[in-house]
C-alpha cells in the first residue's frame, strides 16, 4: 500500500508538471495593464508569441518571450522578450509585478521617434532612436524610474526637411525629482548646439526645457524657426522649450 501511495504521489507531481508546462499563452492576456493588449497569442504561459503588441490600442509590433516558472515563487512573472516592429526592434529582461508594475533591465532598442507619438506622425519629430536602459520601472505604460542613454539620430522638426543631426539623451537616477524624471540632452555634431533638459511628469506630461545656437550656415527654413524662438542671448544662444503629454 505504501509503494502503491508513492507512485501515485510521483504521478500526480509529474501531471502538475506537465500542466503547468503547458499553460496556454492566453492566459497571459489577464494579468496584462488594461491599457496593453495582445493579439494572436500562440505558445504557452512560459514561451509563446503574440502577432501584435498594441498599447492603447496603437499597434507596436510582434511579441516573443521566455518566462521562468520559478519567478511566480516569488510573487511576479519574470522573462525575456523581444519585440519586432516592421521598422525596428525591442529586447531585454521584464518583470511583471502586482498592480501592473513593470520593471525592465538591460533593455536595448531602435525605433523610429515616431513610435513614441503614433497617434500624430504627422505634427510629430521624426527621427530615429536607439538605446540602452539599465532599469526602468513603469506604471501604465509610462516611466517611474529611469537609468540609461538614449541616442537620436536623423532628427526631424515637425514639418521640417532639415535634418538637425544626433543627440544624446541620459538619464541618471540621481539627477530624479519627486515629481518628475530628469533627463539631459545634449548634441552630438549637426548645425545646431543644443544643451536641455528633459523632465518627464507623473502626469504623463513631458517638458523639454534648454537653449539652441547655430553651428555654421543654416538654411533658410531653419534659419527661420531659429528666429522663431526669439531674440538670442550675447552668447547667439536662444532659449527652447517643448511641451507636450503622452
Amino acid at each position: 500500500m505504501r509503494a502503491l501511495r508513492s507512485y501515485l504521489l510521483l504521478g500526480f507531481i509529474i501531471f502538475l508538471i506537465v500542466a503547468a508546462a503547458t499553460l496556454p499563452a492566453s492566459l497571459l492576456t489577464g494579468l496584462l495593464p488594461a491599457r496593453v493588449a495582445l493579439k494572436d497569442v500562440t505558445g504557452t504561459l512560459w514561451e509563446g508569441a503574440a502577432g501584435e503588441l498594441q498599447l492603447d490600442a496603437t499597434p507596436l509590433g510582434a511579441l516573443h518571450w521566455r518566462v521562468s516558472p520559478f519567478s511566480l515563487l516569488h510573487g511576479r512573472l519574470s522573462g525575456d522578450l523581444t519585440l519586432t516592429h516592421p521598422d525596428g526592434h525591442v529586447s531585454g529582461e521584464v518583470t511583471l509585478r502586482r498592480g501592473g508594475i513593470l520593471e525592465v533591465t538591460q533593455l536595448r532598442l531602435d525605433l523610429p521617434l515616431t513610435t513614441l507619438h503614433p497617434e500624430h506622425p504627422q505634427n510629430s519629430w521624426d527621427g530615429r532612436v536607439q538605446g540602452e536602459v539599465t532599469f526602468a520601472r513603469l506604471e501604465q505604460g509610462w516611466p517611474l524610474a529611469l537609468q540609461g542613454r538614449f541616442i537620436l539620430e536623423h532628427v526631424h522638426a515637425p514639418n521640417a526637411r532639415d535634418d538637425l543631426g544626433r543627440f544624446v539623451l541620459d538619464f541618471d537616477p540621481r539627477d530624479a525629482q519627486p515629481t518628475a524624471l530628469l533627463g539631459r540632452l545634449r548634441d552630438d555634431g549637426g548645425p545646431v548646439a543644443v544643451t536641455a533638459q528633459l523632465r518627464l511628469l507623473k502626469t504623463r506630461a513631458y517638458q523639454l526645457d534648454g537653449d539652441v545656437a547655430a553651428r555654421g550656415a543654416l538654411s533658410d527654413e531653419l534659419a527661420r524657426a531659429l528666429a522663431f524662438l526669439g531674440t538670442p542671448a550675447d552668447n547667439g544662444r536662444r532659449p527652447l522649450t517643448i511641451t507636450g503629454t503622452f
